[in-house]
């Protein structure tokens, strides 16, 4: 078992690690600076375009009254029809303008103004950055400033190739740890099996994985023994 803790060590501390740290690294890193490059104008424009809607809102709400207040004769039941088709003539400007700018804001914030709809935090823009590396792509975010579009068309031509070699570098060391450490499990356990037999040889011989006595059934069982727990961690 102290051999395989060591070889375990050896294994961790090399590469692999690095690359992970490296791609975990660059995650972060780019969600600080799309949240940076982003973060202020999605605020700002989303404000704007808010005080916006309130603003047509006030206007369209301002002229309904005034046209109320004006037609006073129509409010009588026998003419609340011809009050309704007044206001709906006279108001369709201030009207249409409210449903432009609703439609304009929701276009730009695609999920809405909320308090809970994601933003340009540090917590959607990393899990924008690793949505990217990793080619998904859900669209809750995404960079609207020429510098953030810039940043990311950069960022990704470097990044999905880092993340390729990073995963295909995590299977090789799965695969590659679990078979050293079945293996070694399985000289265990063919020593303590053939400890024993009589006549069964030295330790050398005990320890290794083809013998010169086997025959061929039996050398395939034991491939098949050894190559089994890779395929099933992956």
């Amino acid at each position: 078992m102290t051999r395989i803790m060591a070889a375990l060590k050896t294994r961790v501390l090399t590469a692999h690690l690095g690359l992970i740290v490296t791609c975990a690294l660059y995650i972060v890193a780019g969600a600080w600076i799309f949240q940076q490059l982003e973060g202020p104008r999605y605020e700002e424009t989303k404000s704007r375009q808010l005080e916006q809607i309130h603003s047509d809102s006030e206007r369209y709400l301002e002229q309904v009254w005034d046209i109320v207040q004006n037609n006073q004769e129509f409010l009588k039941a026998s003419h609340k029809k011809e009050l309704v088709k007044k206001i709906q003539t006279e108001s369709k400007h201030r009207f249409d303008k409210y449903v432009d700018s609703v439609f304009t804001a929701h276009r730009s914030f695609r999920h809405g103004f909320e308090d809970d709809s994601p933003s340009w935090d540090f917590v959607n823009a990393f899990f924008f950055t690793t949505t990217m590396l990793t080619s998904i792509g859900y669209g809750y975010v995404c960079p609207t400033t020429f510098f953030g579009r810039l940043f990311g068309v950069v960022y990704c031509l470097i990044g999905i190739p880092l993340t390729l070699v990073t995963v295909t570098s995590i299977a090789k060391f799965i695969s590659e740890t679990v078979f050293s450490m079945h293996y070694e499990l399985w000289k265990l356990w063919m020593k303590y099996k053939n400890r024993n037999r009589e006549g069964n040889g030295n330790d050398e011989e005990n320890r290794t994985l083809f013998g010169d006595n086997e025959d061929e059934q039996e050398i395939l069982d034991r491939v098949r023994l050894i190559r089994f727990p890779p395929i099933v961690v992956f």
